[in-house]
């Protein structure tokens, strides 16, 4: 599959044999409800998307920054960071939907 006008390859949790770079995973994080007289009133669903790649493409960053604007989908960036032994870079996503 791929991110919707991006044309990377993208899974939920991870991948069993990783495509080549770059590729994206989606993960389910932390879920941050609405909570009042001890009842959720409204889910809010945390995941981070994860962008790896062997080498710093900044157009890609963009080309997922333009996209979770376009969505209308605040997001917090972390990295690129460094990642098996410097052999890829990872950024991470983090973002909520309601």
């Amino acid at each position: 599959q791929h991110i919707i006008g991006l044309g990377f390859d993208i899974t939920y949790g991870s991948y069993t044999n990783p495509p080549d770079f770059p590729y994206t995973i989606i993960i389910a994080q932390n879920d941050n409800d609405l909570k009042a007289d001890n009842k959720n009133y409204g889910k809010i669903r945390g995941y981070q998307l994860e962008y790896y790649n062997d080498k710093r493409v900044t157009a890609d960053e963009e080309l997922i920054e333009n996209k979770f604007d376009e969505l209308g989908i605040s997001y917090q960036k972390v990295g690129p960071i460094p990642i098996e032994d410097g052999t890829m870079l990872e950024t991470i996503y983090e973002f909520q939907l309601i």
